[in-house]
């Protein structure tokens, strides 16, 4: 019998490899059989031509890349299509980009295996260690994910990954258009191609200035080219648009209003749909529905199993039947509230077992030792939502034995395959339309919202338009887990930090992530599926930077009963927070400045030194110390994080029993950076998001739902509370970094020891409060 299990369940494996159902069929075959071997299923128009997965080319001269990611306004889009444009020698302003569903050759197998190496964990503690039964059980390695990833057309966006794990391929197909369209043109110059060039959309022979072709002119010619083996990459000093602030693509049409999202979509004869969710778990109530099919614009009432929905003639007609309606909800057992998370991070925390992360040194023995100093803390990080600006919302037309599907997606394989299953269908029998998200933060990870539309539309045998109000996208959200932290250190005689031991409780998201995105599984079941596994991916931002000698970092999962997913800067966020308030505290407390202290602990990390170095100087630090003059405090982080290196300044003032944060400056080693512009604004965009939800914008639960309904009542940053914020890049050659991520652990650390320095009392909850 095939092995069923889960792999957030079981690991990733070489059998589940082998026997696992394909999601979206078909390997990742290597380049070198390009473009024969991968037949683009992306639709040409009458004047296109097809180079491959990647790249058409018009015969007007467009050149259109296939866009695998979603574009959640973090500028992906324009990222690609400038590593695209630089390395084929396009003309920036003949550059289109066309949204592509899932298939094998967009995998994203970097987040594929960054997540199953974590999930392939072992070591717990207070357990036996698992050892695999056979080479078949043992864990994949990156060539074996990569496959995995292919097989069941893994296309997520996620991880800050979309630029280190494209750049490569996406320069090798643009590389190999190149060497096609200079194929093209030598055959009509019987000239050698490998001495031509392109440069602005046109090909140019450098010896003779007078030949020059348009690419509009090449496309028929070129695409009948067989692609070089290896490809020539065009070296990046040489690249006219690496680097460069080229115009956002999405920009325009966000501007004038021209951009479509789900909720954008209109078709003939749809209806509107809203709808209300119960927690985790329940199931819904037959409603007595005759009072909101009496309402004015009303069509029907459709229920669920854990859902209940009004269609109508247009969305306020649905969402006003809908609260006429008061849906109702069984739950079993005792809903989730406060105090019951509380407990069950408290009781995971103490009981155990838990993951051992990392470990060096005997933390035990150290913390035994006369001559020690120890210092220790308990720390909370509450639940927080993503809060979105755009509530959720998905349209779905069913035809023919057909479903198509207009959503924003970040795994929108895992849509597609819930789609069909709920419908019946064949997975080829649904197409997905990827449209623009209004901000994720990694709510999108979720889908099913198309499922509950899809359902609706079978139902009323209508297309259906199915958008959440902003209460009910707070309902069905995953929230970022919340987290209880033990922290203790020891500072030897010298007055050198000697020891750190950190062990955090929270759910295990990565698990429950995987669960439903390549298991397509209910929130329910992802939640149950993940009990009890460890998540090592958790708590990776307390894995130390700094050089101690004695150093331990664990995981105790803990079943908290509410949904929760992955967080703008997840896995970063709770382990930087612990890890650098506990530094910045043991630096005061020993009478060290807290630059100073850090400095000796860094000596491996060069790049992070620099920025801790380059962000004091351009944030006028001052050694911590209140201003006491205005009253202000200084405080100081950093991390390292998804292949980069940031350092925080942040200034707080006390308002009473509020903080405000005055200014945050940062210094950044992101690598090569492709577009400085929206480096910046990832970085910026980072530091408010990080910022708010260090001071605000958590949520209480009782009866298993957030008590928040709405955006006011999460008291998040206006513009006029908003910082003023300083970002600087260090010049680098490294391989790009996910900045998006790198902008978020650091922030909410620095704010903790600003608000020490401001007022002498160390806050140890997120919010800081």
């Amino acid at each position: 019998m095939a092995d069923t299990a889960s792999p957030s369940k079981r690991g990733l494996s070489r059998r589940g490899l082998l026997i696992g159902g394909a999601v979206g069929g078909g390997l990742l075959l290597g380049y070198a059989l390009w473009p024969a071997a991968m037949v683009p299923s992306v639709p040409l128009a009458q004047n296109e031509r097809s180079f491959g997965l990647w790249i058409k080319i018009a015969t007007n001269g467009s050149i259109v890349l296939s866009m695998p990611q979603s574009e959640m306004g973090q500028g992906v889009m324009t990222e690609l299509a400038e590593i695209l444009a630089g390395e084929i020698g396009a003309d920036w302003r003949t550059i289109a980009v066309q949204p592509v569903g899932p298939e094998a050759g967009f995998a994203n197998a970097m987040l594929a295996s960054i997540w199953f190496a974590d999930l392939n964990a072992s070591d717990v503690l207070d357990a036996p260690m698992v050892e695999p039964a056979s080479d078949a059980d043992a864990p994949l390695a990156d060539g074996d994910a990569a496959e995995w990833a292919a097989e069941n057309a893994f296309v997520v966006t996620g991880g800050s990954t979309t630029v280190q794990m494209f750049e490569g391929p996406l320069r090798q197909a643009a590389a190999a258009a190149r060497a096609m369209l200079c194929m093209a043109a030598a055959r009509k110059w019987n000239a050698s191609w490998e001495a031509l060039d392109t440069a602005k959309g046109f090909v140019i022979n450098p010896d003779n200035k007078e030949q020059r072709l348009a690419f509009a002119d090449l496309a028929d010619a070129a695409a009948k080219e067989n692609a070089p083996s290896p490809v020539p990459l065009r070296a990046l000093r040489t690249d006219p648009l690496h680097g460069r602030d080229v115009a956002r693509l999405d920009t325009p049409a966000k501007l004038d209003g021209s951009a479509n999202f789900a909720a954008d979509i209109r078709l003939p004869d749809m209806v509107y749909a809203a709808i209300a969710k119960g927690p985790m778990g329940s199931a819904a109530v037959e409603p007595d529905a005759e009072l909101a099919r009496s309402m004015n614009g009303v069509v029907d009432v459709v229920t669920g199993e854990d859902w209940v929905a009004v269609a109508a003639s247009n969305w306020w007609a649905a969402n006003q039947a809908l609260l006429a309606l008061k849906p109702k909800f069984k739950v079993a057992g005792k809903p989730a509230n406060d105090a019951s998370i509380a407990a069950a991070l408290a009781d995971a925390l103490r009981k155990g077992p838990g993951l051992k992360v990392a470990e060096w040194g005997d933390v035990t023995a150290q913390f035994g030792e006369q001559t020690t100093r120890v210092f220790s803390a308990q720390a909370y990080i509450h639940a927080a939502p993503h809060a979105a600006p755009e509530p959720r919302s998905a349209t779905v037309r069913l035809k023919d034995g057909r479903a198509e599907v207009w959503l924003a997606s970040q795994a929108p394989g895992d849509a597609r395959a819930r789609v069909a299953a709920a419908l019946g269908y064949g997975l080829e029998d649904v197409t997905l339309y990827p449209m623009l998200a209004g901000g994720s933060f990694g709510r999108n990870y979720e889908n099913d919202i198309a499922v509950e539309a899809a359902l609706i539309a079978k139902q009323l045998n209508r297309p259906v338009q199915l958008t959440r109000s902003r209460e009910q996208d707070l309902h069905a959200s995953h929230f970022r887990a919340p987290a209880q932290g033990f922290v203790r250190a020891a500072v030897d005689a010298t007055g050198a930090l000697s020891a750190l031991s950190i062990k955090i409780a929270s759910p295990p998201v990565l698990p429950d992530v995987m669960a439903r995105v390549s298991d397509h599984a209910s929130r329910a079941d992802a939640a149950e599926q993940a009990k009890g596994l460890a998540d090592r991916n958790a708590v990776m931002g307390a894995y130390s930077h700094y050089a101690v000698p004695h150093f331990h970092l664990s995981h105790f999962p803990a079943d908290v009963g509410i949904p929760v997913g992955r967080w703008r800067g997840n896995e970063g966020v709770v382990g930087t927070f612990l890890l650098e308030m506990m530094v910045d505290e043991v630096a005061r407390a020993t009478g060290a400045e807290p630059l100073s202290f850090r400095r000796p602990l860094l000596t491996k990390h060069p790049r992070l030194m620099r920025c801790l170095s380059e962000v004091t100087r351009m944030a006028g630090w001052t050694g911590g110390v209140k201003d006491e003059a205005t009253g202000r405090g200084q405080g100081l982080a950093c991390a390292l994080f998804r292949g980069g290196a940031i350092a925080v300044v942040a200034e707080v003032e006390p308002n009473g029993e509020a903080i405000r944060v005055t200014r945050l400056s940062a210094m950044v080693d992101a690598g090569r950076i492709i577009h400085p512009d929206v480096a910046r604004q990832q970085v910026e965009g980072g530091m408010l998001f990080a910022a708010a939800a260090a001071l605000s914008g958590d949520v209480n639960f009782k009866g298993g739902l957030p008590v928040q309904k709405r955006l006011g009542e999460l008291g998040l940053m206006t513009l006029a509370d908003a910082p003023e914020i300083s970002v600087e890049f260090i010049r680098s050659e490294a391989p790009p970094a996910g900045i998006e991520g790198l902008s978020i652990p650091a922030v909410a650390p620095a704010i903790g020891n600003a608000v020490f320095s401001a007022t002498g009392q160390r806050k140890w909850t997120l919010p800081v409060r």
